[in-house]
């Protein structure tokens, strides 16, 4: 039996009106569970099946069927605003109700929100944005944005949790805690030269990923492999976009 738990981590985002985008808002992190009439500001949560998502340890089911603007707020945390440069990090935990063991996978993206309250008309978007403009804004969003494992010592992140790929976990405790980190990566240099912000190992494999002809539109405008389209994405990004999600789905083995 498979569960599929999406969850949202809603940011506001602010057109910037320079070549790289720069973010300021406040930002909600919110946890949902269903409940009419009351509205969502920042995360949601939806899962099919018997695994059971939770937002604390101990803490109640927080998986809905279906993702929607009538969700109950469960908490918050309050961060200053995003904007290239900004990470962070967030803990779910996976609890099976007839096992001390398991398998599940999990797989993460980053998506406009939708249920912003009092703007769902534009689905998260800027008005007057085109379909083109979206797509775009939703590919370097995503190779912008890195989800990590780890944050080291030295400050630099490592363990890189490819956007929309999954990562596979083996659960051994009832309810096994997953802690991701995340970082808007600033810089083009942070990625295609050593830098102190991402471990060596993972660094090479970004660049050589994102560097492929194949996947090389997805970090840069136009498919120019240098600052200059590094940073043009960004701009896409901050004057198409204007709320942001997490999007977590979460898979039984």
């Amino acid at each position: 039996m498979s569960k599929k738990t999406s969850a949202f981590v809603g940011l506001l985002l602010a057109a910037a009106m320079i070549a790289f985008a720069i973010f300021a808002a406040s930002v909600g992190f919110s946890w949902f569970t269903n409940s009419v009439g009351a509205s969502a500001t920042g995360m949601s949560v939806s899962a099919k099946g018997n695994l059971e998502i939770r937002a604390v340890r101990g803490g109640a089911n927080i998986a809905v069927m279906q993702p929607s603007a009538d969700m109950k707020h469960f908490g918050s945390e309050k961060l200053t605003g995003i904007r290239p440069g900004e990470s962070g990090r967030f803990t779910f935990y996976v609890y099976d109700p007839g096992r001390t063991e398991f398998d599940f996978s999990y797989v993460l993206s980053v998506t406009n929100n939708e249920f912003f309250p009092g703007d769902t008309k534009n689905k998260g978007f800027y008005a007057d944005t085109t379909e083109d403009m979206q797509k775009k804004a939703l590919q370097h969003i995503n190779a912008h944005l890195l989800f990590f494992r780890k944050k080291n010592a030295d400050g630099t992140y490592s363990g890189w949790i490819p956007g929309g790929q999954s990562e596979q976990v083996k659960a051994t405790a009832q309810e096994q805690a997953v802690t991701v980190y995340w970082v808007w990566v600033p810089w083009y240099s942070d990625i295609f030269e050593s830098g102190a912000l991402i471990a060596e190992k993972d660094r090479a494999d970004i660049a050589a990923y994102y560097g492929s002809k194949e996947h090389l539109s997805e970090m840069f405008e136009s498919g120019e492999n240098s600052g200059d389209g590094y940073n043009k994405a960004d701009y896409i990004i901050g004057t198409t976009l204007r709320h942001m999600c997490f999007d977590l789905t979460v898979q039984e083995e």
